[in-house]
């Protein structure tokens, strides 16, 4: 009786024991598995104050490049977006060019600087065709002056857009003497302005500038 009760304490004893040291285990591995998840959750929270201070970043940076964008082109007025009828009696508009530099060229086909003129918009012309846009308009109206404008591009051999201002766009773009040359830049405001024969250089190195978007 003596041994079996010495047996039942020991046994009671062992098992105490085993639970005991099954106790400690069950909380070490929660303290490891809580400290993992603290870690963890620090980690997605530095990710996402990362994250938070990258986007900060990207709206400054856009916000002061959109500034800075349109303090450049507050110092430009911007240009009247006429419509016009070209000689094949199309209808145009500034609008129809955005995104594309364009040359207007304020002229009257008996203006002997306009004829001038055309010969070095042809050189223009043939340098960017495609990229550049000009557009010569007669500020002269009146009966037959839409066949008169033709000839006249007809014998300087000029392919690009000619019209008849029967609407008043010289006085928008206040012109007082032809040839007048405007540079419209790609975004519709008036760069450049030149009054009397404009050689092709000139008007080759500005268009130069804007097509490099200064």
């Amino acid at each position: 009786m003596g041994a079996a009760n010495i047996w039942l304490g020991l046994d009671h004893h062992l098992k105490c024991n085993a639970y005991g040291l099954n106790e400690t285990r069950r909380k070490s591995w929660q303290l490891i598995r809580m400290n993992k998840k603290r870690r963890n959750e620090k980690k997605i929270r530095s990710r996402s104050v990362v994250v938070a201070i990258a986007a900060v970043v990207c709206l400054i940076v856009i916000a002061v490049l959109v500034r800075s964008d349109s303090l450049q082109h507050t110092q430009y007025p911007q240009a009247y977006k006429f419509s016009l009828i070209d000689l094949e009696g199309k209808e145009f508009t500034l609008a129809d060019y955005e995104g594309k530099v364009v040359v207007l060229d304020f002229m009257g086909p008996s203006c002997v600087p306009c004829r001038e003129q055309v010969v070095e918009l042809g050189k223009v012309y043939d340098a960017y065709s495609g990229r550049v846009e000009i557009i010569s308009i007669c500020v002269y109206t009146g009966e037959g002056m839409r066949e008169e404008l033709q000839s006249f591009a007809d014998s300087y051999h000029a392919e690009w857009k000619f019209a008849v201002d029967d609407i008043g766009t010289a006085v928008d773009y206040q012109i007082q003497r032809i040839p007048t040359t405007v540079i419209v830049d790609q975004d519709g405001y008036i760069r450049f302005t030149h009054v009397g024969l404009t050689s092709a250089d000139t008007i080759t190195s500005e268009v130069e500038t804007l097509l490099k978007g200064a």
